[in-house]
């Protein structure tokens, strides 16, 4: 036989691996539920429930109050956001004893939101017909600089 031509199957060594093969799809699933999980666990921790327990989550009152853009970010053109995790409780407010920050890019934006916090109002959670503590986790958005008022997205 000529070079090149192979008398038979090549033996290769693969290597071992232990566990389920997981696709893209199950490992952002994955994700999610383990993320829902903890979630879950730092609302019992609080004495809340989480947004899976609730047969209506609690939402942010479009009329309620909205945190002031900083001024020095403001003048700076600095864009920003915080996202904090609190539990609204039954009346529609939030317990301010149970605010914790997530994540942020600029201290004075967790200032402005924390500053806010009080003077907000949200539709409680609902299970049945009762309302109810829940934990919520609030990303406050600064993309747009020129509109004070509607600089804070929620969502």
């Amino acid at each position: 036989m000529g070079a090149g031509v192979l008398k038979g199957p090549v033996p290769v060594k693969e290597k071992e691996t232990t566990g389920e093969a997981v696709v893209p799809q199950q490992a952002a699933e994955n994700a999610q539920l383990n993320g829902l999980m903890q979630l879950a666990e730092a609302a019992q921790a609080v004495g809340a429930f989480s947004v899976v327990d609730v047969d209506s989550a609690a939402e942010r009152d479009p009329l309620s109050a909205a945190p002031a853009y900083p001024r020095d970010l403001l003048a700076k053109s600095v864009a920003g956001y915080a996202t904090l995790r609190f539990v609204v409780d039954s009346t529609g407010l939030i317990d301010m004893g149970t605010v914790k920050v997530i994540d942020s890019t600029h201290p004075a934006f967790v200032t402005a939101v924390r500053d806010a916090m009080p003077k907000m109002r949200f539709r409680p959670a609902m299970m049945g017909r009762n309302p109810v503590r829940q934990l919520a986790e609030q990303l406050f958005d600064s993309d747009y600089l020129e509109l004070f008022e509607s600089i804070f997205i929620c969502s």
